[in-house]
């Protein structure tokens, strides 16, 4: 930032990541260190697949249990399916003269 007296002032956490690359000798960024992936694996991908598809009515609960994996963990892999978190119910279904009989019955 200049200033009226044309002094240039930097902030200190600027002076500091200059100063580290000048260090390193390149202004690139350092490598990191990434924490591995344990529960999106391609096994546990597969294994949940295999588990939920053939049986949507089990549940989050008891399926994390099953597997050994955590239910978040079981929720993340769920959303990347693109499976839902609850259990379907079946409905009775409705009949042609459904409305009808319920205007009789409203009569």
């Amino acid at each position: 930032m200049a200033q009226p007296n044309g002094l240039i002032f930097l902030p200190a956490i600027e002076v500091y990541t200059h100063s580290i690359s000048y260090e390193r000798g390149s202004v690139e960024d350092a490598s990191r260190s990434i924490r591995p992936t344990t529960v999106r694996t391609v096994e546990n991908i597969q294994l949940v697949s295999q588990t939920i598809l053939p049986n949507p009515y089990v549940s989050q609960r008891r399926a994390a249990l099953e597997l050994n994996i955590s239910r978040a963990g079981l929720r993340r892999l769920m959303k990347d399916l693109n499976l839902k978190p609850y259990k379907p119910r079946l409905l009775q279904a409705l009949n042609e003269d459904d409305p009808d009989r319920r205007l009789e019955f409203c009569e």
